[in-house]
């Protein structure tokens, strides 16, 4: 029996039919044997964390596949599959990635021609993260900035076989996102960041700089949401903490000053 077991679903597509599998999987094998969001997301955590930890922590993952899994969209009218946030892909690439066995499960008389499409798609993703799914380990932080960046050479000695052709698209990711957000370009440097997280999602960088676009474009909100994914990925990040502070500030949240004291007692030169 597998230690647990991940259901990942569409909430347009097969809501209701991953509901009934949950509930009949829990009757086997034990609620605390699942997970399926946001019914066991704790009230206040990191969302994106969260998830990918929850991803590590399975030996399965469910793909509940209906009619609409392929082509459903957002609200924007823009499909789902083709946007960098979109968390049921995120979820598969996570699970491919540390090699967990990912299942189909077809539902809801979908028409073979959807599932077969939807079943290609999981093979491309299947491809593409066997190239990326070497990835450092949680806590190891690239560099950025006015920081030094691994070479090639470096990633190659690291032995870790495909490493460096994988940190080069993440810093061509990191270098365009930060172009983007400093021609005021925001919205497609936070789904330029978002690819780099999507490729990466244990090294905290593009949490971080994600994170600096959306403050510059006033949400600070979630901009604390993106610094809060960096710290906990690198808990002593001078920079992160900075500016998680000062966002916090900007939304009136006295706790600021406390993040904003603390990088500063790290590094001095990092929060002026």
């Amino acid at each position: 029996m597998a230690d647990k077991i991940f259901i990942n679903y569409r909430r347009d597509d097969s809501i209701g039919m991953a509901g009934r599998l949950h509930d009949r999987l829990a009757q086997t094998f034990g609620r605390d044997k699942l997970f399926m969001d946001v019914d066991h997301i704790p009230v206040g955590v990191d969302f994106v964390t969260h998830l990918n930890n929850q991803v590590a922590a399975c030996d399965i993952m469910l793909v509940v596949i209906g009619p609409n899994w392929l082509t459903a969209n957002d609200e924007a009218g823009q499909r789902r599959l083709d946007q960098p946030d979109d968390f049921v892909a995120i979820e598969i690439a996570a699970a491919l990635a540390r090699d967990i066995r990912v299942i189909p499960v077809l539902v809801e008389q979908a028409r073979v021609a959807i599932p077969a499409a939807a079943l290609m798609t999981m093979l491309v993703l299947v491809i593409v993260f066997a190239v990326k799914s070497q990835s450092p380990s949680a806590g190891n932080v690239r560099i950025t900035d006015d920081r030094k960046a691994p070479t090639s050479a470096e990633g190659n000695q690291s032995g870790i076989k495909g490493q460096a052709p994988v940190q080069d698209r993440y810093e061509a990711l990191l270098s365009q996102g930060n172009t983007e957000s400093q021609a005021g370009n925001y919205d497609r440097a936070i789904a330029t960041f978002g690819e780099a997280i999507r490729s990466e999602p244990e090294i905290c960088d593009a949490f971080y700089l994600r994170g600096n676009t959306r403050a510059r474009k006033g949400d600070y909100r979630q901009a604390i949401v993106d610094y809060n994914s960096a710290l906990r990925i690198s808990p002593d990040h001078a920079e992160a903490l900075c500016a998680r502070g000062r966002a916090k500030l900007k939304i009136n949240d006295p706790s600021g000053r406390a993040d904003i004291a603390k990088a500063r007692k790290l590094d001095p030169s990092a929060c002026p």
